[in-house]
């Protein structure tokens, strides 16, 4: 079951180690917003509304399709597959 939230609700996303890295080092372009995610304490997370989760998956898809390094490719997979879960335990309501 979804957990329901409100339409541009920002919701928290905690980052395993290096994720944030592979975020802005190899998914965004050096002016995209989500470059300067939000680091909260000792604990690494984003804080983004569904859309911007969405937004943020596109991104990381092309970097996985045109990386060159197999392993690179398979961190970015990981946490693709990761954070698509994420999104889709959440459902908006008006």
């Amino acid at each position: 079951m979804s957990e329901r939230i409100k339409r541009d609700q920002r919701i928290p996303i905690p980052l395993l180690r290096g994720q944030h890295r592979l975020i802005v080092q190899h998914a965004l372009a050096n002016d995209h917003p989500y470059r300067q995610a939000v680091l909260a304490g000792e604990r690494r997370q984003i804080d983004v509304t569904l859309t911007e989760l969405e937004d943020l998956l596109g991104h990381i898809v092309v970097a996985a399709n045109d990386c060159h390094d197999g392993e690179l490719e398979y961190a970015l997979d990981a946490l693709y597959d990761r954070l698509d879960g994420i999104l889709y335990s959440y459902e908006e309501v008006d």
